[in-house]
């Protein structure tokens, strides 16, 4: 936990998981690479095999160059400040005032414990506010990462930030 201030706290995504998913990635581009080069010194030429391990080969390299940036970008943090949350996934971030969260919970997923929220009454009338954040057809949402903590952990955290705001 990264704390700027008594009004702003930043918690950061845990980079041990995305590496991980990163050495995954990796993995997948070694193994597209042999089968990429063993397709091509065969003697005879699969067409079909060898563009399925071109296309893997660019997945993968596509997804480790995704999971690297995100993992070191700062739009993936969680802050925590006296107006409201803000939040990031690999390509945006997203931005909640305190009253536009009715309330908060966690759920076990089939792989991980996670920590959700569902938006008040007045955020879904909102039109705006749900399109800015992408949020059209929502009425809750998953935080990507527990950020080091468990998920009853940063539930009560966020419940803190939200019951001290009001």
């Amino acid at each position: 936990m990264d704390s700027e201030s008594d009004n702003k706290v930043v918690l950061v995504p845990n980079r041990l998981k995305f590496g991980i998913s990163a050495l995954f990635c990796g993995f997948g581009v070694l193994v597209s690479c042999s089968e990429f080069i063993k397709q091509t010194h065969a003697f005879r030429l699969n067409y079909l095999a060898l563009g399925y391990n071109v296309f893997g080969l660019a997945f993968c390299v596509l997804g480790l160059i995704i999971l690297i940036s995100a993992t070191f970008s700062p739009r993936m943090n969680l802050t925590l400040s006296r107006e409201g949350m803000k939040f990031g996934y690999a390509f945006r971030s997203v931005q909640y005032r305190w009253v536009d969260i009715a309330d908060f919970w966690d759920s076990k997923l089939r792989y991980r414990h996670a920590v959700g929220f569902n938006f008040s009454s007045e955020y879904l009338r909102d039109a705006n506010a749900r399109n800015k954040n992408g949020d059209a057809k929502m009425i809750c949402r998953l935080l990507p990462d527990t950020y080091g903590m468990s998920a009853i952990e940063l539930k009560r955290a966020l419940l803190d930030w939200k019951n001290r705001a009001a």
